[in-house]
């Protein structure tokens, strides 16, 4: 173990932002982000966001910081290099899991309303809202395509990155959460929670590759891979 930190509160969402020493993390029951210095784990600062922060992601850029508060239906926004808080926007109903897309659009999960709603995270103007599976909870990008797992559906949503139309439908495990892409982004892999397995999907045919058991109660949220088979 090279660092540890006990942090009061429910910590949830996890972000990485390595270039600049931090480490971000929601803290569900105190409406706020800790900011930790990523070799210490020591908090640094906090920052005020809704009700019950969930989900955290990072653009590839490195310029925005975004926090899903589930419990005030809206995603909050901050620049990720002053800290400075840039706005809110209103999403559906309990937003959980999000992540920007390479494109630098910020798509997000909205357990409550079995949708996703797509921000512009320049203007924080929601442009577009899709619907998904029951209860989404996770989302990833391979092949220029969307990755959704839905928890109550026991699927995966598969739409186009370009126009949001979608693919497909595949059936999962039961309770679907986590999900990642591959280091080399022709997969991605998912977590169902109540089957404790591991499925790794083909992000090109949309066929799956592997089945792996893991223990008791996987959930695997965030971006839980890195390094290791290249696919």
């Amino acid at each position: 173990m090279l660092a540890s930190v006990k942090l009061d509160g429910g910590p949830t969402g996890i972000a990485a932002d390595l270039s600049r020493g931090r480490i971000f993390v929601s803290d569900w029951f105190a409406s706020r982000i800790w900011v930790l210095d990523a070799m210490s784990l020591k908090p640094t600062a906090e920052l005020p966001v809704g009700a019950s922060p969930a989900g955290l992601a990072l653009s590839d850029s490195g310029r925005f910081l975004a926090s899903a508060d589930k419990d005030s239906d809206q995603v909050s926004i901050f620049d990720a290099e002053s800290l400075d808080p840039v706005g809110t926007v209103a999403v559906g109903l309990r937003p959980y899991g999000l992540r920007f897309a390479p494109d630098g659009r910020l798509f997000v999960a909205n357990v409550g309303t079995n949708d996703v709603s797509v921000i512009d995270p320049e203007s924080r103007k929601v442009t577009d809202t899709f619907p998904v599976g029951e209860r989404p909870y996770g989302i990833a990008f391979s092949r220029d395509r969307i990755f959704v797992t839905n928890q109550y559906g026991n699927s995966l949503s598969v739409l186009s990155l370009d126009n949001l139309s979608p693919v497909d439908e595949i059936d999962t495990g039961e309770y679907p959460e986590g999900i990642d892409t591959t280091s080399g982004g022709s997969s991605v892999a998912l977590v169902n929670w109540f089957d404790n397995t591991l499925m790794v999907v083909d992000a090109s045919t949309l066929a799956i590759s592997a089945t792996y058991d893991t223990c008791d109660g996987p959930r695997a949220f965030g971006t839980f891979l890195t390094g290791g088979d290249n696919r």
